[in-house]
């Protein structure tokens, strides 16, 4: 008989211990706590995460992991900011991937919390929010270009965000909270509380400040409309949009957007030779003179072919309309000129 009792499950014997107070009794579910959204749980806590802040997410990942995260090409326009929490308490239930549970020793059962939605949340956090760690995309024109020219670069969520913090960590061990659970767990050595209808027992506390949590961010969707009216700022080179009118092929409406946008560049170029910004060796010497001559439209319109392998179209829409000769199409374009490119493209418009 002895032998039989030892192979006894833990969990049984938990439950046979609580039997009494309820037996013959029909207990309610407990309160449904769904998890906090997009809030997961890491699986090592440290004081500085930042080299997985831009790291691409597995679009099949149900549960994110940020170890599983992978850096491309396209990470790189995805800058650090650090935000302050001010301090404000917090009392969450997490999603968390089984890995990163593991890894940190805590068990993670699969407790179903009620409601109709049957999701199951076994971990929850209480802390004190000290900083969050922000991903910010100075460059979105930038980032899309680099997902679209390199698919496989990007999925379509990256690790946005991580949350530093002070508290603990505490996982479901019970779907009641009733008194005769939590005294027969704290019998066995848990440190355990009741919330929501769910016995928690405390698995990991953290009283200095550490990265314990982050959020996903989507990858962003492009408004190329917007873009085009109104170019974004980028201290590696210069946008500059512009839009066709309505033309007979879409070919040929995008090589007139894109002459537009090149002749913006060209009057970028003669703004920058007044400035100053472009060398007088570019030039030829004479500022004067050079800036005099962007003052003509026709030399505009040469000096935007002059320059075309400087200035390259980044993003582009195209829109369809109907008319009695045909379809119509306008196309919308952002091209680019970087700003290592400003004097070699203005000896260029010159023909220096």
């Amino acid at each position: 008989m002895l032998a039989l009792s030892l192979r006894i499950p833990f969990a049984a014997l938990i439950l046979a211990w609580a039997l009494p107070a309820h037996a013959g009794k029909k207990v309610p579910p407990p309160e449904f706590v769904p998890p906090t959204t997009n809030l997961h749980l890491r699986a090592a806590f440290d004081t500085d995460p930042s080299v997985y802040l831009g790291r691409f997410l597995p679009d099949d990942a149900t549960t994110p992991d940020e170890s599983a995260a992978r850096k491309t090409a396209c990470s790189q326009y995805v800058s650090v900011r650090q935000v302050g929490g001010g301090g404000v308490e917090y009392d969450e239930v997490f999603e968390s991937s089984s890995a990163a549970a593991m890894g940190l020793g805590i068990p993670k059962t699969e407790i179903t919390l009620g409601g109709k939605s049957g999701q199951s949340a076994s971990l929850r956090a209480k802390y004190t929010l000290t900083t969050k760690m922000v991903a910010d995309i100075s460059d979105p024109v930038a980032f899309a270009s680099c997902c679209r020219q390199s698919p496989t670069e990007c999925t379509g969520r990256f690790v946005g965000e991580f949350i530093e913090g002070t508290g603990s960590i505490w996982a479901a061990k019970s779907s009641s909270a009733e008194g005769s659970v939590l005294k027969a767990l704290q019998a066995v050595g848990f440190e355990v509380e009741a919330r929501n209808g769910v016995s928690w027992s405390r698995s990991r506390s953290f009283p200095q400040p550490v990265y314990f949590a982050f959020r996903v961010t989507d990858v962003p969707q492009v408004d190329c409309k917007a873009l085009v009216n109104n170019p974004p700022k980028s201290d590696k080179g210069w946008y500059f949009g512009a839009v066709s009118e309505p033309l007979p092929s879409e070919k040929i409406a995008r090589d007139a957007a894109m002459s537009g946008a090149r002749e913006q560049a060209v009057k970028y170029l003669g703004e920058a030779i007044a400035t100053g910004s472009v060398s007088t060796t570019a030039i030829g010497g004479n500022a004067g003179a050079a800036t005099a001559r962007f003052q003509d439209e026709q030399f505009v319109r040469r000096a935007a072919e002059g320059i075309a392998r400087f200035v390259k179209d980044e993003l582009s829409c195209v829109e369809q309309s109907p008319s009695v000769d045909g379809p119509r199409y306008t196309v919308r374009t952002l091209a680019y000129m970087p700003a290592t490119a400003l004097d070699e493209a203005a000896r260029a418009a010159l023909g220096n």
